[in-house]
């Protein structure tokens, strides 16, 4: 028989040139127009509120502070692929007549009492799968980033040059490696073979997207609220 025990499957991973990389969003708001909406939120808010209990009119709201910063995101992308051999037995039907069958070198076996044929064969097979993770960077069960990908982006080759007055890029607290992992778990499956001819996974993006948001703080008299 056959050794059944064969070796582990080994699989190479590889990234594809440029898959690293970092990507901001483009703001669809500067930060006075920003600024601005913040203001006209709060004056519908605040002075409706204040009004209801103070009955007098209110000061008009202002912008107290502000702030921009950013929330990250992982977009991995990958395909693998699987070439390997397998043995396998074939059994099919044939006409009654058929007392041969002549394949090249090989004679096939015929069953007379099931009017079958059956051949030991070996098949070469290939699997292919492809897969796209998009990760919260800052929280594992974050909310969903997809719709932003349909914005406009544009590469940066450094996070440093975003940090700046008023400006900041928080720390990410999911890594890279998560997502990969991720990635990993989808697209490399378990195969049936006896012998792997190839067995590997090419990461095609590994970017960390992210997305800006303008923090508006607006007061209006002794009352405050905070706009994203």
């Amino acid at each position: 028989m056959n050794d059944l025990f064969l070796e582990a499957m080994s699989v190479k991973i590889s990234f594809a040139k440029g898959a690293k990389s970092y990507e901001v969003i483009e703001e669809q708001y500067e930060r006075e127009a920003a600024e601005e909406l913040a203001v006209q939120a709060a004056g519908s808010s605040i002075s409706s509120s204040l009004s209801r209990i103070m009955r007098r009119e209110q000061e008009p709201p202002e912008v107290s502070s502000y702030q921009k910063t950013f929330h990250p995101f992982w977009v991995v992308q990958g395909e693998s692929l699987f070439e390997y051999k397998r043995r396998n037995h074939y059994e099919f039907d044939v006409p009654p007549e058929v007392q041969k069958i002549y394949l090249k070198k090989d004679t096939l076996s015929i069953d007379p009492d099931k009017g079958t044929a059956q051949v030991d064969a070996t098949d070469h097979c290939f699997e292919q799968y492809e897969k796209e993770i998009i990760q919260d960077a800052m929280d594992l069960k974050g909310k969903k980033f997809a719709p932003y990908m349909e914005y406009p982006r544009k590469s940066i080759k450094s996070l440093d040059k975003l940090n700046k007055k008023d400006q900041m890029v928080p720390d990410v607290q999911v890594r890279a490696s998560y997502s990969l992992n991720l990635l990993y778990g989808e697209i490399i499956k378990p195969i049936n073979a006896d012998e792997i001819l190839q067995a590997k996974v090419v990461v095609n993006q590994a970017k960390l997207v992210l997305l800006p948001i303008h923090i508006v703080e607006v007061t209006q008299g002794a009352k405050s609220k905070t706009f994203l």
